[in-house]
């Protein structure tokens, strides 16, 4: 009995110096609207214990939320999500909660997703049925823009077309009558009876950005912003198209074969490009219908997994272009080359990678270094953007230069091509290292942020040593070693998600925002930042 008698006092005294959490209360509002969102889920996250500690609220019929049982200790929103809005990511809501402190009145914004509609037709308003949209955004891949498709609609009988949970941004759309929609009478048919002779000739519809440009970098920008944007209509002009006929050889495929007949050269921005197709047939044959005159580059796209290249340029002129012969030349390989300058390092797990400047017809490869030596297997010819996994590299090394045969390769980008030329590329060993701390702007501790580190002039081009950095969040700590001797450029984004920071146009805007230091060979440098705000940064992103 005096063991229970102890026991109670002792439960007791522990339930009186046990902590009281804290509860947070709020609303989540449209924000273009400023109506409640219902059924939202708020995520929070201790920034101490982020890996480990988080709740989640959902807000009710009016926006209200209530999260209780948080532990005393620093806080950010970490997401949002919500039917019909864009899941949300939050990177400087920061907040404290003390012991048994219920925080009230924080409003939350969540961005509604929009749609895009309009209506397609031809030169005499008639509406194009089975035209193909495409709403595609800007990326940003080492530096340089692309344009990717991101939702695609088809037009109904009346010709129209409605694109639908798009989150705010600045679009291109493009219109397109593929050969295989084209409408009989009009256009090709299907197939017509043997010697077939037609009185006018095949027509097809050239691919148009809105309003009415052949390339993304002359089209009109979509913004949408949580609204219906309407009247997006197209159109289309119809063109005299022709067929392309011949025949590949040097290949016996395991399996399906596509000849792709792509216009060349690329525009100023990349993608969005119609590209006409057909299976290859028996013995080799091909024959790609509904080509407009114009310049294509002919390649194969395979459906298994043996790599083999063709690649060929052809030029439509008003005419079906006949027994256009497309050989096909087995993959090589590209044999390379780790050397060091300065104090020998272990380049063992050292990985190496090729990434095609163009999209047309390449794919990334890379290889890991071995005893100072590698190999890129199932390699095509093209220009090839040469890096190496920072992550890998022995310690304080980097790649101090990239060279092809005997030609210097500044900018890191190398035509490869058959025949055994050796690539190398050579280590440097005095390279330095960088720590600093970011913080809001009024101090308080920041959540998930990034940083972008620039790197000198005299390696300009060199887009793999342009590096990002995550920020520890609650703390605002970043490292970063193996930094060339230079000059750089720091940015602490308040956007966890920003692919545009890889743009030069894009950083420009915040240039005077950007924080500069160097680092010395061998030597570590500190800088402290303050991170650039989501709102300002939201701004010029629209533009983007």
């Amino acid at each position: 009995m005096r063991v229970l008698g102890i026991a109670v006092p002792l439960l007791l005294a522990q339930a009186q110096t046990a902590p009281q959490p804290g509860v947070l209360e709020g609303t989540v509002v449209n924000l273009v609207t400023r109506a409640p969102v219902p059924k939202a889920m708020i995520t929070v996250t201790n920034v101490e214990s982020r890996k480990s500690f988080s709740r989640v609220g959902t807000s009710d019929e009016n926006g209200n939320f209530r999260i209780p049982d948080l532990e005393s200790g620093h806080y950010f929103v970490d997401r949002m999500e919500a039917p019909g809005y864009s899941l949300w990511r939050i990177a400087t809501g920061q907040f404290t909660v003390a012991e048994g402190q219920h925080i009230t009145g924080m409003v939350l914004e969540m961005p509604p997703l929009g749609t895009i509609s309009g209506k397609v037709v031809d030169e005499d308003g008639e509406p194009l049925v089975g035209a193909q949209l495409a709403v595609m955004t800007l990326r940003y891949n080492a530096g340089s823009k692309t344009v990717h498709t991101i939702e695609g609609a088809t037009t109904d009988d009346r010709g129209e077309y409605r694109v639908f949970n798009l989150n705010p941004g600045r679009y291109f759309v493009n219109a397109w009558m593929p050969p295989f929609a084209s409408q009989t009478g009009v256009m090709a048919a299907a197939s017509l009876p043997a010697n077939t002779r037609r009185d006018t000739p095949e027509m097809g519809y050239v691919p148009v950005f809105y309003p009415n440009a052949p390339e993304p970098s002359q089209a009109t920008a979509i913004q949408v912003a949580g609204t219906e944007t309407t009247g997006i209509d197209f159109r289309l002009r119809g063109v005299a198209v022709y067929h392309i006929r011949g025949k590949v050889t040097g290949y016996d495929p395991a399996g399906r074969v596509f000849v792709n007949a792509i216009p060349c050269p690329q525009p100023a921005i990349p993608g969005g490009a119609a590209e006409y197709s057909k299976a290859m047939q028996s013995g080799g044959r091909f024959e790609i219908p509904g080509v407009p005159s114009g310049t294509y580059c002919l390649m194969l796209a395979e459906e298994h997994e043996r790599t083999v290249y063709a690649t060929e340029t052809v030029t439509v002129e008003g005419r079906d272009l006949e027994n256009v012969a497309l050989r096909a030349m087995p993959a090589f390989t590209v044999p390379g080359v780790v050397q060091v300058e300065g104090k020998p390092t272990d380049s063992t797990d050292m990985i190496v990678f090729a990434s095609p400047t163009s999209k047309f017809g390449l794919t990334a490869n890379n290889a890991i270094v071995d005893d100072g030596k590698f190999t890129i297997e199932s390699m095509v010819p093209g220009a090839y953007r040469i890096s190496a996994n920072p992550n890998r590299l022995p310690e304080r090394t980097y790649v101090k230069s990239i060279r092809y045969g005997d030609q210097d390769a500044p900018d890191g980008i190398v035509n490869l091509r058959a025949g055994g030329t050796v690539l190398t590329l050579v280590l440097g060993t005095d390279a330095g290292q960088l720590t600093g701390t970011v913080q809001n702007e009024d101090g308080s501790p920041v959540g998930e942020l990034t940083v972008t580190v620039v790197p000198p002039d005299n390696f300009a081009g060199r887009t793999d040593l342009l590096d990002t950095v995550r920020v520890e969040p609650g703390t605002g700590r970043f490292r970063t070693a193996g930094l060339p001797p230079g000059d750089y450029k720091l940015y602490a984004w308040g956007d966890p998600q920003l692919p545009m920071a890889a743009s030069p146009e894009f950083r420009q805007e915040f240039s005077g925002r950007a924080v500069s230091v160097t680092i010395a060979a061998g030597a570590q440098a500190t800088v402290q930042l303050k991170a650039i705000p989501a709102e300002e940064i939201r701004k010029v992103k629209a533009r983007y």
